[in-house]
């Protein structure tokens, strides 16, 4: 389709701006959670690049555990972010159920 590689590397513009602009915030402010979320985005980030590959390429498989791995622990570090603002303490659930996810996404794909 000749309309997705440009959806693509449009919406991973606006990822970099988002991961750029939580860095900038994080290096003036120096807060915890600032720094996690432009962790988070700049993951987000690294998702579109597998993304483009797989638009423009051929499928395979590293490409596709990529975008769903980068997806997957982006949306960690984002809801890590979030407990670092709101001032709770994270749980550790989090963690093991993203551990059991990837490997999820791992043998689907492999298997």
């Amino acid at each position: 389709m000749t309309w997705l590689a440009p959806a693509v590397i449009a919406t991973m513009a606006d990822t970099a701006i988002m991961a750029f602009i939580y860095y900038y915030l994080y290096l003036q402010d120096r807060r915890k959670y600032l720094g996690i979320w432009a962790i988070g985005w700049s993951l987000y980030f690294v998702r579109f690049i597998f993304m483009l590959g797989i638009v423009t390429a051929r499928e395979n498989s590293f490409l596709l555990i990529g975008n769903q791995v980068c997806s997957l622990i982006s949306g960690f570090f984002l809801l890590w972010g979030t407990h670092e603002f709101i001032d709770k303490k994270f749980p550790a659930i989090w963690l093991y159920t993203t551990l059991i996810g990837i490997s999820w996404i791992i043998f689907s794909i492999f298997f």
